[in-house]
């Protein structure tokens, strides 16, 4: 062989070789598909993965994450209305659960689903108990929303609630 295809192989195998390296952060996890089925998580480091047949299709952080849920008015059972905002911190526990388990809009369907429990809480409590312990009412949410969000791969971290006049 002419030293010159020796060359351009030796080029090809190593943008081949090179394609297939990924590297995962400190504090991430990276979901890998194998032909378009759940393969494998990685954690922090440089792995390699084959070449046209692995993808990396979702990287999570296992930190802490923070949600913001704007202020919305929720009905109470004695018909008194309350606006309310909310923030949640939680944290990712099995990151193949909450990449496969929830839909697309995860940040959309997270809301969407606190926003129901509270809506349903706030439908079994009267506007004077709601102000007189408002550490109960959080508690209640993060009660009924726990078991729910870990079959997701959630851990609930903390809910703040926050009463606006």
């Amino acid at each position: 062989m002419e030293p010159f295809f020796i060359v351009i192989l030796l080029f090809v195998v190593f943008i081949v070789m090179s394609v297939g390296v990924v590297v995962v952060k400190e504090d991430e996890v990276t979901i890998i598909e194998r032909l378009g089925a759940y393969h494998l998580s990685i954690q922090a480091g440089i792995h390699y993965v084959i070449p046209f047949i692995d993808k990396k299709v979702a990287s999570y952080t296992k930190s802490q994450n923070d949600l913001f849920i704007s202020k919305k008015k929720y009905v109470t059972y004695d018909d008194s209305t309350l606006e309310l905002s909310m923030s949640v911190s939680y944290q990712i526990i099995e990151p193949k659960l909450f990449h496969y388990g929830l839909s697309k809009d995860k940040p959309k369907f997270f809301k969407n689903f606190l926003e129901d429990k509270v809506t349903n809480q706030m439908l079994k409590t009267n506007k004077h108990d709601f102000q007189m312990d408002i550490e109960e009412f959080k508690s209640s949410i993060y009660r009924v929303s726990e078991e729910a969000m870990i079959a997701v791969g959630i851990k609930l971290i903390d809910i703040k609630l926050e009463k606006h006049i």
